[in-house]
């Protein structure tokens, strides 16, 4: 899945954050990460997992969003 940070100077934190759960993260382009989790996770669920680790991170980064894309 793909995410799409408001800040791209703060690409690096989130990519940190996602990476301490356990998921691989790659930077594609700036602001921009492609994020697998690195465990078994349904299709269905792995949407709704992912927005929720975002809505942590956000709610510890005021006024940035981070919005998962295509």
């Amino acid at each position: 899945m793909k995410v799409e940070v408001s800040d791209p100077s703060l690409t690096e934190a989130l990519s940190e954050s996602l990476r301490s759960t356990g998921c691989v993260v790659v930077r594609t382009a700036l602001g921009t990460l492609e994020i697998r989790f690195g465990w078994p996770v349904r299709d269905a669920a792995s949407g709704y997992e992912l927005d929720g680790y975002l809505r942590v991170w956000e709610a510890t980064h005021s006024g940035v969003f981070a919005t998962r894309v295509g």
